[in-house]
Parts: C-alpha cells; structure tokens; sequence
C-alpha cells in the first residue's frame, strides 16, 4: 500500500511540476466562464453582426443554453485536451526504462497501473468538476437557477464516459508503448462507438449515448430508462479494458 501510495504521489508531483495540472485548471476554468457567458451574450453579438436594416427574433437565452454550451465544449474539446495531455502517461516510462527499477524495488505491475489510473481519475475529476462549479455559479448569477431535472446524473454519465476513455488510453498505451497507441485506440473507439450509434436497436446500450442525449435528459425529452443501460455498459467497459490492461503489462517485457 505504501508502495502504491508513494508512486501515485510522484505522479502528482510530476504532473504539478510540469505544470501540465495547473494548464488543465486554467483550460477547464476558461471552459467553465465560456458556457454561460456565450449562452448570455451570444444573441447580443449576433444582433449587432446584422446589416442595417435586418432583424431577427433570436430566442431569450437561459440556464439550458448555458448547459448546452457546457456539454459542447467538454464533450467536443475537454475531453480530448486532457486525453491528450497524458497520453504518454505510461509510454514514456515504458521506452525509458525507468519502471525497472520500481518493479526490481518490490512495487507489482498492477499497482503501478492502478496508479496511474488513480491519477488520470482524480485530476479527470477535479478539472471537471471545477468546470461545473463555475457553469453552476455564473448560471446562479445570470439567471438565479442551478437546479434542473436529471443534472446530476447527465453531469456523472460525462464523468463516466472520461473514466472509460481514460481506461482505453492506458489499454493503448499497454498494447503499442506509445502515446499513438493509446490515442488511436481511444479515439478509435470512440468512432465506432458513434458509428454504432446509427443502429437503433444498439442505442440505448451505446456508450456514447451518455455525450449525446444530455440536453435530453435536461429538457426530460427521453426517459431515464433509456440511459441506465448506456450507464452499465460504459461501467462494464471501464472495468475489463482496466483489467485487460492489467494482464498485458504484467506479460509485458519493460
């Protein structure tokens, strides 16, 4: 356990050290203003943009606009800046060779990979949720509203799903030992996923379906029925590429 704990906080170290953490923190705060001042003003902007003499009735914006900007710009670009930031977590210890002496020290191959899950999970988690914390307040400021149906769990189904790619991103990195490898493999699959998608008898065990029907679960147009499944596959997901990755390090020659 001291083993395991210890090589978590060397990341952590590594990552505060290179200031990739705080660049993720600004990255996800800029996020976090963007949504509902985009959703505030945007109609504004359009407004002044029109030639003289032209009008157009652009619709009052409110809390969902600012929600619908949110899932957007994590879904579409948070998601894959941070992907992309660690990318080489386990790469580049891999063609260094400086995970031989870890293992020779005593600390297992699972416990390195766990980890470096722990860790790609708890700054997942802090960057999200800083981002959601300022959506909440600006949205509190702008239109005295916070709560709406389903936010919570439309809010956890994009946690989730970053959980799983992370879990793809670390498999990749096992199988090729390269930053690529997991990259493609995470990106890959996030295609055929959204290819898949095309099926309706697949939809609502699709994945991907927890990044697409969140304005839905908001505006209460689809039931929860149709999201648990989604929700249980991704968590099935998440846990046999983990332990996939876990069987093909511990073959792995370092």
């Amino acid at each position: 356990m001291k083993g395991y704990l210890a090589f978590t906080k060397k990341e952590f170290m590594e990552c505060i050290r290179s200031y990739k953490f705080m660049i993720l923190i600004i990255v996800f705060l800029a996020f976090g203003f963007m949504n509902p001042i985009f959703a505030k003003y945007m109609p504004e902007l359009l407004k002044s943009m029109m030639p003289v003499g032209m009008s157009m009735e652009l619709p009052q914006p409110t809390v969902f606009d600012s929600w619908a900007q949110f899932f957007k710009n994590i879904n579409q670009m948070g998601l894959i800046i941070f992907l992309l930031s660690f990318s080489s977590i386990l790469s580049t210890e891999i063609q260094k060779g400086t995970l031989i002496n870890i293992v020779t020290k005593g600390l297992s191959r699972k416990k390195i990979l766990l980890s470096k899950m722990t860790f790609l999970v708890c700054v997942w988690t802090i960057c999200y949720v800083t981002c959601v914390i300022v959506t909440l307040l600006y949205g509190l400021i702008f239109w005295s509203q916070w709560h709406l149906p389903h936010l919570f769990l439309s809010l956890t189904c994009v946690w989730l799903f970053g959980i799983m790619m992370c879990s793809l991103m670390l498999l990749g990195g096992v199988i090729t030992c390269s930053s690529a490898g997991g990259l493609l493999l995470s990106g890959g699959s996030y295609i055929a996923l959204m290819l898949m998608n095309m099926i309706p008898e697949i939809t609502k065990y699709n994945p991907v379906t927890l990044i697409s029907d969140n304005m839905a679960l908001l505006q209460e147009t689809i039931s929860l029925d149709q999201i648990y499944p989604a929700i249980g596959v991704c968590i099935v997901l998440c846990a046999t590429t983990y332990i996939g990755a876990v069987i093909l390090f511990n073959r792995k020659q370092l």
